[in-house]
């Protein structure tokens, strides 16, 4: 017997579990346009109609709901071996900010596959990075916000603040009544909290005149110009702590800052492949081990 094509299935199995072809859409990454289009040419397929269309939405017909049981469980039941088959697959996706990429997990990326044995790891970087279907047992996703609301599971880091310089300017520039060159981060993500510079400024009893303050969109490029002995960076410990251990940096005599704010493993994905496994062991095992 012919089957209707299985791109087709998947997408009323969305539509008709959502019941709603805008959700569905969402889910599977395509514009409702997409969505309905697929739809009306598996009901041309079959010669009937799956949804009534009703202006609040759509709900399923007698042959729809029919359907739907059978496509629902058989997308489960095709959703579980795919999984089982993946399980003990080697390769491993990261998603995080460009940040943390190159400042923290690239300098020490030696040391976890000599840990891990033969995982192979992809980094996709990017300050918009998330994971849209659980089924991806070996992705993982690391993002930088308020951590105060974050399962205490996910949390990798809740950070300090502090100025950052290499290690000649910081012993040549640290008079703040001539004022510091500082560099700060204001994100491109408007709904992250601003960085906690007035509460450091506070703490250490400095005036804004005190810090001559250029703005980049990432703490990577602040941390740059430091390294280059331009300024100073006030960047997160957990960012700048392979720079230190190198000695490219050194930390400021001034007092750190803490914050609502840090490193987290984003929900979106299962996790359960020996791959992520391994890498969410040995991540919280190094990253501000003593400070979760």
């Amino acid at each position: 017997m012919k089957l209707p094509p299985l791109k087709a299935v998947r997408f009323f199995e969305a539509s008709a579990r959502w019941q709603s072809f805008k959700k569905a859409a969402e889910e599977l990454n395509v514009s409702p346009t997409a969505v309905s289009h697929q739809i009306r040419n598996l009901e041309e397929w079959l010669g009937v109609d799956l949804f009534y269309r009703e202006v609040s939405g759509v709900r399923l017909t007698p042959e729809g709901q029919e359907l739907y049981s059978v496509a629902n469980r058989a997308i489960r039941d095709l959703g579980e071996a795919i999984a089982g088959i993946k399980q003990d697959r080697s390769i491993l996706t990261v998603r995080t900010t460009s940040s943390f990429a190159s400042l923290w997990l690239l300098p020490r990326l030696e040391a976890f596959y000599e840990e891990a044995g033969a995982i192979e790891l992809e980094i996709v970087s990017g300050e918009v990075a998330e994971i849209r279907s659980g089924e991806r047992i070996n992705e993982l996703s690391i993002r930088f916000g308020d951590v105060t609301g974050v399962d205490a599971q996910q949390v990798l880091s809740r950070e300090r603040y502090n100025l950052y310089g290499a290690p000649d300017y910081v012993d040549s520039a640290m008079d703040p009544s001539s004022g510091i060159a500082v560099f700060t981060s204001k994100w491109k993500n408007a709904s992250l909290p601003s960085l906690p510079i007035a509460e450091f400024k506070a703490k250490n009893a400095l005036s804004d005149q005190s810090l001559r303050e250029s703005r980049f969109d990432q703490e990577l490029f602040g941390v740059q110009q430091a390294i280059a002995g331009r300024g100073l960076v006030f960047a997160s410990e957990t960012l700048c702590s392979a720079l230190i251990r190198d000695n490219l940096l050194v930390e400021s005599g001034f007092l750190p800052v803490d914050s609502g704010l840090g490193f987290y493993l984003n929900e979106g994905a299962e996790n359960e492949g020996l791959a992520a496994l391994k890498f969410v062991g040995w991540i919280k095992s190094v990253i501000r081990p003593n400070d979760r």
